[in-house]
């Protein structure tokens, strides 16, 4: 059975690489959000490829179901969360806080990192956690590093499970020496 490689893609990456983010950790996000469906609607109302809430979206001035301008506006939100989580005191060295602030809410992990500091994560829910957890070692990954863990498909519940010991095989195998 051939696929093809979807076009949105190298559109994805090419945003990553025009905001300074890793386009491996901004192409599993979008897996993650989406599983790369452009129709795509959570029970909570976000939008599109890059799950983008209704407010967020009137705010950055864009469609979240036109699935370039979400993946254009997913990575300059990044961009700006990131600078504003370090203009309130908050560290951004890993993407830990960013991640969380795109998953919960950037307000939510600002009041975090001041009522629990380095262990600021311990009052995110849960599946913030997962989300750190399954996507920051591949934003945190050097920007030099030329190969890439595997895009897996969305599989259902264990899906997260494969994606994880992919990631982990790839590291293992071609990740940073």
């Amino acid at each position: 059975m051939s696929q093809s490689v979807n076009p949105l893609y190298a559109v994805a990456r090419e945003a990553a690489v025009r905001h300074g983010i890793q386009p491996v950790g901004y192409l599993n996000l979008i897996q993650r959000e989406s599983g790369w469906n452009p129709n795509a609607v959570s029970p909570a109302g976000a939008l599109g490829l890059l799950q983008i809430m209704p407010a967020t979206a009137a705010d950055l001035g864009v469609d979240p179901m036109d699935p370039k301008a979400a993946i254009e506006a997913g990575a300059a939100y990044l961009v700006w969360a990131r600078s504003w989580l370090k203009g309130q005191g908050v560290p951004v060295e890993s993407w830990d806080t960013t991640l969380a602030a795109y998953n919960g809410g950037i307000g939510n992990v600002r009041d975090a990192w001041n009522a629990k500091g380095m262990l600021w994560l311990d009052d995110m829910p849960a599946e913030t956690q997962a989300y750190v957890a399954a996507l920051a070692p591949s934003f945190d990954t050097p920007s030099g590093a030329d190969s890439s863990p595997p895009l897996l498909p969305r599989v259902g519940i264990g899906g997260g499970i494969l994606l994880l010991a992919a990631a982990l095989l790839w590291v293992l195998t071609r990740g940073p020496k």
